[in-house]
């Protein structure tokens, strides 16, 4: 994934940092909102994002993920910036972290639930927020008609190995990459892809609300950037509409 993201390949929340850096530093600077929790992270990046937004404030941060690889990286990276840090290996809609907390966070977390777990996901929101806390996400919004899971096709996955190949290529004297190495995990990781689709942003404000979040923003616009892949979808498209959301627990 780490790779993906230099070589240009990777739909990361760099894509949203407008977004992130206005909603959470706006928590920031509130000072009610100290305790934040990022749910579902592929590495440290939404991490990053929240850290950068609490650098000038009381912060109490702290990670969920069902994989221990990216939790780690986060520790690694807390410790890099000196962000106090707690972290859970564990799955969210499992985790009972003896606390509530101020604000939930994630990057295209609701594409990886089908949409019968996405109620069971947004309920688990509102139980981990104290009354008055703050659900920041963003998801992708894919055309009508879309199937409820899209992969990559093999055509696709061709296509996405051929590109990671020539960026690795072009970045092979500075990364030290062997590009048909790059290519073939790159192949690899197309063919196990496999993302939920959300298609409206009325279908994102029905689920929040009915799960007793009430959406205070949201904004769907054309992001630009990589071939979206992992959390965003699979795609060679080289932007996606993306819903960009603050809602608040009643």
């Amino acid at each position: 994934w780490q790779y993906l993201r230099l070589l240009g390949l990777a739909a990361a929340p760099q894509r949203h940092r407008h977004f992130f850096a206005d909603a959470l530093g706006s928590l920031a600077r509130g000072g009610r909102h100290p305790r934040v929790l990022v749910t579902g992270t592929a590495d440290y990046s939404m991490l990053a994002h929240v850290a950068d937004a609490y650098v000038q404030a009381t912060a109490d941060l702290a990670v969920v993920d069902r994989c221990a690889t990216p939790v780690v990286l986060c520790a690694w990276y807390a410790g890099l910036v000196g962000a106090p840090l707690r972290t859970f290996v564990a799955d969210v809609l499992e985790l009972a972290p003896g606390a509530s907390f101020d604000v939930v966070c994630s990057h295209s977390f609701l594409s990886q639930f089908p949409a019968r777990s996405r109620p069971a996901l947004v309920a688990r929101w509102r139980d981990l927020l104290r009354p008055g806390g703050v659900a920041v996400t963003t998801t992708r919004i894919s055309p009508p008609g879309t199937p409820g899971v899209v992969r990559f096709t093999p055509a696709q996955a061709a296509a996405f190995a051929d590109r990671a190949r020539l960026e690795a290529e072009r970045l092979g004297p500075v990364l030290d990459l062997d590009r048909e190495a790059v290519a073939e995990r790159a192949h690899r990781y197309a063919g196990r892809i496999a993302v939920h689709t959300v298609t409206s942003d009325d279908e994102v404000v029905r689920l929040l609300e009915d799960g007793g979040l009430r959406v205070e923003h949201l904004e769907v616009r054309e992001v630009e950037g990589p071939a979206t892949t992992g959390t965003s979808g699979p795609s060679t498209s080289q932007s996606a509409r993306y819903a960009e959301v603050v809602a608040r627990r009643e």
